[in-house]
């Protein structure tokens, strides 16, 4: 399984609603805003964690269909990166 993080920006000036409607957007496509292990730790504002059942997920397609899908449902203008983990740490 690889662990993906993404980050999302909603270009022009969206309200804390529209970032609201972001996180059940992204809730229900099973992307969470914390990462649980031995804690729990919260990630910063718009940026999201989830798991895949592949070692080599395609993150310019898992890009690209999370844009279209928030620009369709949440907001018309949106970036986001995606990145894959290796490894992680928590500190704080």
């Amino acid at each position: 399984m690889a662990q993906l993080f993404a980050r999302i920006e909603l270009r022009g000036t969206p309200t804390h609603e529209t970032y609201e409607l972001l996180n059940t957007h992204m809730s229900a496509m099973f992307w969470h805003r914390t990462i649980r292990g031995t804690i729990t730790c919260k990630l910063p504002h718009a940026t999201y964690q989830a798991t895949t059942y592949g070692d080599h997920p395609d993150i310019m397609t898992i890009a690209n269909e999370l844009k279209r899908s928030i620009e369709l449902s949440v907001w018309a203008k949106a970036m986001v990166l995606i990145v894959q983990s290796t490894n992680w740490a928590e500190a704080g």
